[in-house]
C-alpha cells in the first residue's frame, strides 16, 4: 500500500499542522504504508522541489506567492510521482489548500481520499 500525504505544513515547520502531519505521516508508515509526503514552503524558491528520502519520502515544493500558481506545480509534481508509484489513497491534511487538491486529485486518479480537519 502506498499513500500520498499533502500538507501545507511539515516538520520541521513549527505549529500544530506540521507536528499532526508528521506524526501522522509516520504513524501510517510505522504501519508499513509507504508514504509520500508532498508539502509546500516558501523557505525554497518557488516551484523548486527538494526530495528528502525516507519513508515517509518528503517532497518540499517552493510555493508562489498566490495557491492559483502553486496548484499547477503541485499537480505535475503528484502526476510525476503517480507515474513512479501507484497510489492507493491520498490524503489531505486540513481543508485548505490541502484537502482540497487532495480532493481534486482522488477525483482525477478514482482513488479514496481521507481529508483532516479541525475546527
Amino acid at each position: 500500500m502506498h499513500q500520498l500525504f499533502l500538507s501545507e505544513r511539515y516538520p520541521p515547520d513549527m505549529g500544530g499542522v506540521a507536528a499532526s502531519a508528521g506524526r501522522i505521516s509516520q504513524a501510517l508508515a510505522g504501519l508499513g504504508v509507504g508514504v509520500d509526503v508532498i508539502a509546500w514552503t516558501r523557505s525554497l524558491q518557488p516551484g523548486v522541489v527538494v526530495r528528502e528520502d525516507g519513508n515517509p519520502t518528503v517532497y518540499r515544493m517552493g510555493r508562489y506567492r498566490e495557491w492559483d500558481t502553486t496548484m499547477p506545480h503541485s499537480l505535475n509534481l503528484v502526476d510525476w510521482l503517480a507515474g513512479t508509484q501507484a497510489f492507493n489513497a491520498v490524503w489531505g491534511h486540513y481543508l485548505s489548500p490541502a484537502g482540497f487538491l487532495a480532493a481534486w486529485i482522488g477525483r482525477m486518479k478514482k482513488i479514496p481520499l481521507p481529508i483532516a480537519s479541525r475546527s
